[in-house]
């Protein structure tokens, strides 16, 4: 009977040395691939935030152009496209989306100018 109690127990002992061994051969690859995963969640809002940047700038140096030169109907395709891709990026209801087709095609700066900072609060800094 005390054959068996240390028999047993020396297999105890050998099954959790090999599962803690096991546990520590894994534990750094499962760490690696949460970080990896966290990293590629970082870069990508990262980059989602620079293109709506860049979208809002866009538009602002599109409407800088075309209402200096507003007879200009190239000009006004650009306002009009930038603005469009402001609405991939940005949180715009029908209010917001009605004075921004009413400063450009009214050429209104000062109703442009609310828009902006509208939309710049919108705007995460990186």
């Amino acid at each position: 009977m005390e054959k068996t109690f240390n028999y047993i127990m020396n297999n105890l002992s050998t099954i959790v040395l090999c599962f803690v061994s096991i546990i520590t051969a894994i534990s750094p690859i499962i760490t690696a691939i949460i970080n990896n995963r966290h990293t590629t969640k970082i870069k990508e809002l990262e980059m989602y935030e620079i293109a709506k940047q860049q979208s809002l700038q866009d538009f602002v140096d599109n409407c800088c152009s075309y209402f200096s030169c507003p007879s200009d109907n190239n000009l006004k395709i650009k306002v009009l496209s930038s603005m469009h891709k402001l609405l991939i990026y940005f949180d715009i209801d029908k209010y917001l989306q009605n004075n921004i087709l009413e400063a450009i095609n009214q050429g209104k700066n000062k109703l442009l100018n609310e828009v902006i900072l509208n939309l710049s609060k919108q705007v995460k800094k990186i």
